[in-house]
């Protein structure tokens, strides 16, 4: 079913034509969900954002908090590239339906918190100022989604240049380098260069 919604959007798949390509009778399909709509949501509960991007994280904490969040965006960004179509077609369908804008915001609250925590934990670790927790999740949530929107209709082959591009300004922006410290000569240097 996700195939067939993410290639023909809601209108365009067809019951019938979901049932042959899983091999079973549409009768069986209907057997399972009494409608069309409430076998897409279904498919938003199962392939829905939250099961898509469920493995993004898990590995970065272990790294600085740069590097970690720099690996979290490109995960994220090359998966919502991956299943952009059914993203669109989620996106498409919670404008007009209640049920599946539903299903697409408590999907997407949940998927916040992840986010917040790896940002405490970093936090935690002294690697960013508690108080800017919640304002850099803000700013990551909400300059994703602005980049998202903008390369809704990007070329395929301008993408990972885009994507890299974006990745490294964010990170930069959230995790400046910091400047290398001066050393200060110590008491026998500076007298040493004195008597020079």
């Amino acid at each position: 079913a996700l195939e067939h919604f993410s290639r023909d959007g809601y209108d365009g798949a067809t019951t019938k034509a979901i049932a042959e390509s899983t091999g079973v009778t549409e009768a069986a399909l209907f057997r399972h969900f009494s409608t069309k709509h409430e076998l897409f949501l279904a498919v938003i509960e199962s392939c829905g954002p939250r099961e898509l991007f469920s493995e993004l994280g898990s590995d970065v904490l272990s790294l600085p908090a740069p590097d970690g969040f720099r690996r979290l965006l490109s995960s994220h960004l090359a998966v919502t590239w991956q299943h952009r179509r059914w993203l669109a077609v989620m996106r498409h369908e919670a404008r007009r339906d209640d049920a599946a804008a539903e299903a697409l915001r408590m999907q997407h609250q949940s998927m916040g918190r992840p986010l917040l925590h790896l940002l405490e934990a970093w936090a935690e670790r002294g690697e960013i100022d508690v108080s800017m927790v919640k304002p850099m999740r803000d700013v990551i949530v909400t300059s994703v989604r602005g980049f998202l929107d903008r390369m809704a209709t990007c070329a395929p082959a301008r993408w990972p240049r885009l994507q890299a591009r974006f990745t490294e300004s964010l990170t930069t922006v959230l995790f400046p380098p910091q400047p290398a410290k001066q050393l200060k000569p110590d008491d026998s240097q500076t007298a040493e260069g004195a008597t020079q």
